[in-house]
């Protein structure tokens, strides 16, 4: 048949949905073969008829999504981290919108889809926001876009959950740090006698750690205020995310 292409037939893994569009999209470059095949072949019967080709090209472009994010999310020349979150939130809005298909197979495929997807959403969402928030180049702003065309009316909320998140990891993030910090800052009852501190057990000396626990937690929250508040970066080629 002369037809350029070497590739070879590839099965589909139910445990990735990548490799479902990769196995039809190398059987549709292989379209005309089939017939052939069936001629020289009388043992091969389940050709595809016209309207299975036609599935078949309305599944692989629906699924070309997560072939794209799979090989996105497994690049190891450059951080990807704070590219999971546009990607998982494009493939939720795909999914919803193949629900009100016209093809029943294809709503048959997202209504499938939504059950796993979603229970993963709920658990990772968040996170997968934080990492993205940490892009000076998106912040706040790609949640605050995302998050309307996903929640609708609960996304004000939702966009609040997590800001706060936010927070609540950049605090426990500092918590193992600050045993260390606080012995260079304030001398031990061992290493000097302050004129207001009775004896080793002063409750003044709790007092000093208490004071230094606030400013170290203040000034830290107060960096990442300033942080979501400046103009994002432009988006731009060549931009360096770790520098």
């Amino acid at each position: 048949m002369k037809i350029p292409c070497e590739k070879k037939l590839v099965l589909d893994r139910k445990t990735r949905w990548n490799s479902t569009y990769l196995m039809i999209h190398t059987v549709l470059l292989y379209k005309e073969l089939f017939p052939r095949l069936r001629q020289r072949e009388p043992h091969y019967r389940s050709v595809p008829s016209e309207s299975d080709w036609e599935l078949d090209i309305e599944i692989c472009d629906k699924l070309e999504i997560f072939d794209e994010a799979t090989e996105l999310f497994s690049g190891t020349k450059y951080p990807t981290a704070n590219l999971y979150f546009p990607n998982i939130c494009d493939i939720k809005l795909a999914i919803r919108d193949w629900s009100t298909s016209s093809c029943d197979e294809v709503k048959w495929m997202a209504s499938s889809m939504k059950e796993k997807f979603d229970k993963y959403w709920s658990g990772m969402h968040e996170i997968l926001a934080v990492a993205t928030i940490l892009n000076p180049r998106y912040k706040m702003k790609l949640v605050e876009y995302y998050f309307p065309l996903i929640f609708g009316d609960e996304a004000k909320e939702e966009v609040e959950k997590v800001r706060a998140f936010g927070y609540k990891l950049l605090k426990e993030y500092k918590r193992p740090h600050r045993s260390t910090k606080n012995t260079s800052l304030f001398p031990s009852s061992s290493q000097s006698q302050s004129s207001t501190t009775v004896g080793k057990h002063s409750r003044m000396v709790g007092f000093d750690t208490f004071v230094n626990l606030s400013i170290t937690v203040d000034h830290v929250k107060t960096k990442f205020e300033i942080f979501l508040n400046e103009p994002v970066l432009p988006r731009v080629d060549g931009f360096d995310l770790l520098t």
